[in-house]
């Protein structure tokens, strides 16, 4: 069994906690969607019963799993557009990746829901992505 150093040790616990963000949004679901069998609301849909986009009231936040410097910023207004859009994370890392949300993505975070992706391969690893606005 190799010996774990600490930037080893802290890469896996920050990978396992991005899979156990990815997993608790999951796990949020539901049948209904949270609506109570309602349809659930489109896009910053006010719908009468006062939702709003949820990346308007609270700004997206990611946590990027086994990260090493890289950086990736999502805005309210990328939200908003909700287009495909690809970022580009290298940070302060020595190589880069890239992460695409799609627009569909972006639907889903207007109304709350925890997104999940992957990063690009490179340097012989990708990284797991989770973006919300919660």
């Amino acid at each position: 069994m190799k010996k774990l150093n600490r930037t080893e040790f802290l890469r896996s616990a920050l990978a396992l906690a991005g899979a156990g963000i990815g997993a608790a949004g999951l796990a949020a679901c539901s049948n209904d969607n949270g609506y109570g069998g309602n349809p659930a609301p489109g896009p910053g849909d006010a719908g009468g019963g006062g939702l709003t986009n949820a990346c308007d009231t609270h700004a997206p936040s990611d946590a990027i799993a086994g990260n090493h410097g890289h950086v990736l910023t999502v805005t309210a207004a990328d939200a908003t557009a909700a287009v495909d859009k690809a970022y580009d994370i290298m940070g302060t890392a020595s190589h880069t990746h890239s992460v695409t949300i799609t627009a569909a993505m972006f639907a889903m975070l207007e109304t709350g829901a925890v997104i999940t992706t992957t990063s690009t391969t490179s340097a012989g690893h990708s990284h797991g992505i989770t973006v919300m606005c919660t």
